[in-house]
């Protein structure tokens, strides 16, 4: 009997050799069959939540995960219904000409652009979690980077791996000061049905009971380990759930301010307002002004 995971070791035919590159976005329904391949993969999860076996270790993921997969990991999907992903598949010769030969696509940490994150490389995990506005920062860059692929104007190439060298010095910024936290081992305490039940049920009001029988943990205990693992408080973590959603519908769609609100969870307008500026830096007014500026 062939071991499933070489039968699929070699998959570069997924990417065209003239560009070095490929996205892809789909609804994951089912789950994927253990694999590894021979180059890079950026993975983001831009709905539901799911499980990721990474080398024999099992990640929770959710809306809002950056995965990293460096060459050789061997990996696969497990999503809690439906899942949301995009895929940044990458040969390495497409972020310098000095690693078409590379076999350790960390490798690119001795190149200048990435050299002061060096003394964190064996830290790194393969799963970065984010929210709030830093979330929505993750999502335009590939929403844009989709776009420049699927569109491939002149120069989308060029547009392309800058995109990629953003999201890996992002990558490596944030996990380099989460590095040293402890937290990612914590994380596999919370089960991926709590921030599914979050992203389901943001707009009306939800209780620490509710998510602490979802867990089957006491509240209190629930509380203490939800900080732990996502360095927020629960309070805090639903309230950017309900911000990054109002602003995309203030990005998306032409629903008044009081409307959105309401939408997502907010009775007290005032209290929408702070909440959004808090996390956003910005009123709602000036947030969609901006983004609609942008395109």
């Amino acid at each position: 009997m062939r071991d499933p995971v070489q039968d699929i070791r070699r998959r570069k035919y997924n990417i065209d050799l003239n560009e070095n590159i490929r996205m892809m976005k789909f609804v994951a329904t089912a789950p994927e069959c253990l694999h590894a391949h021979d180059f890079i993969e950026i993975e983001y999860v831009y709905s539901g939540s799911g499980v990721q076996v990474i080398n024999g270790k099992r990640h929770l993921v959710g809306r809002g995960s950056v995965l990293f997969f460096n060459i050789g990991d061997c990996h696969s999907y497990h999503p809690d219904g439906k899942m949301g992903i995009i895929n940044c598949l990458v040969n390495p010769d497409f972020i310098h000409d000095d690693l078409v030969t590379s076999e350790n696509a960390m490798d690119i940490l001795c190149l200048a652009a990435f050299r002061e994150f060096d003394g964190i490389v064996d830290a790194i995990p393969n799963v970065k979690n984010y929210t709030g506005r830093d979330m929505l920062k993750i999502d335009a860059i590939f929403d844009a980077m989709c776009e420049e692929f699927d569109q491939k104007r002149s120069g989308y190439l060029n547009v392309l791996k800058h995109y990629v060298n953003i999201l890996l010095t992002l990558y490596f910024r944030e996990v380099g000061q989460d590095s040293h936290s402890g937290v990612y081992g914590e994380l596999n305490k919370l089960t991926p049905q709590i921030f599914s039940f979050i992203e389901e049920n943001y707009n009306r009001k939800i209780s620490l009971n509710e998510l602490a029988a979802i867990s089957y943990y006491s509240p209190a205990y629930f509380s203490s380990l939800f900080k732990e693992c996502m360095g927020k408080t629960i309070t805090d973590y639903i309230c950017e759930v309900r911000i990054a959603q109002a602003a995309r519908l203030l990005k998306e769609t032409n629903r008044n301010i009081a409307e959105i609100c309401q939408s997502v969870g907010y009775t007290d307008k005032k209290r929408f307002y702070s909440n959004f500026k808090t996390v956003m830096g910005t009123t709602p007014n000036a947030y969609r002004l901006t983004a609609r500026a942008k395109g």
